[in-house]
C-alpha cells in the first residue's frame, strides 16, 4: 500500500505545483529572471525527478543531443514546463515501452522534442490544447489529469519567447515540439 501511496503523493504534489504557478500567473506580481540556462542540466534534473515514476511502469527515457545547449530563460519556468512534459509522457506511454526527449539546432533556436509511444491525444483533444480548453483526462494506468499543466507550458513557453507544436495519433503515441531561442553572448 505504501508503494501506491507514494505514487500518488507524487502526482499530488505535481498537480499542486501547477496550481500554484497558475494562480502566480494569474496575478499581476509574476516576475520573469531570464538568464543563461543549461538545458542538459534542466531536463536531466527533471527526468531524474520523475526517473521513479517511469521505472515502475517499466518505461525508459532516453535524452540525446543535449551537450552544449544554453537558452536565456526562466529557470523556474523551464523546470515547470519539462516536468509536466515528461510526466504525461510517462502517464500515457504503455508499460515496458519508452520516451525520447532529444534536442538539435535549428537556426536561431533548439527544437526539443518529448516523444511517447503510447496512447496519443484524439483529434477533439488536440483542439482542445490548442485552444487552452483545460479537460480531464486518464492515463494507461489510469493516472489522473486536469490539463492545467498543459496551459501551463504554453504560456511559459510564450513568455520565453518559444513555442510548441504537437503531433499525435490515437495508439501510436504523441511528439511535442518546443523551440527556444539560443542562448548568445550579449
Amino acid at each position: 500500500m505504501l508503494p501506491e501511496v507514494s505514487r500518488n503523493m507524487e502526482q499530488v504534489s505535481i498537480l499542486l505545483e501547477n496550481l500554484l504557478a497558475w494562480t502566480s500567473s494569474q496575478l499581476k506580481g509574476e516576475y520573469l529572471q531570464p538568464q543563461k540556462i543549461d538545458l542538459n542540466r534542466i531536463v536531466t534534473g527533471q527526468k531524474s525527478l520523475l526517473e521513479r515514476i517511469a521505472s515502475e511502469k517499466s518505461v525508459h527515457i532516453e535524452m540525446h543531443g543535449f551537450e552544449n545547449t544554453w537558452v536565456k530563460a526562466d529557470k523556474n519556468m523551464m523546470e515547470l514546463i519539462f516536468r509536466n512534459l515528461i510526466s504525461n509522457a510517462i502517464k500515457f506511454s504503455r508499460s515496458n515501452s519508452k520516451i525520447e526527449i532529444t534536442c538539435k539546432e535549428i537556426g536561431q533556436d533548439y527544437q526539443i522534442c518529448v516523444r511517447d509511444f503510447g496512447a496519443g491525444i484524439s483529434p477533439e483533444n488536440l483542439t482542445k490544447i490548442r485552444e487552452g480548453i483545460s479537460f480531464t483526462t486518464r492515463g494507461q494506468n489510469n493516472e489522473t489529469g486536469t490539463g492545467l499543466g498543459m496551459l501551463l507550458v504554453k504560456e511559459y513557453l510564450a513568455k520565453n519567447n518559444g513555442s510548441i507544436r504537437i503531433e499525435s495519433n490515437l495508439g501510436e503515441g504523441s511528439q511535442f515540439y518546443i523551440k527556444l531561442p539560443i542562448w548568445y553572448a550579449d
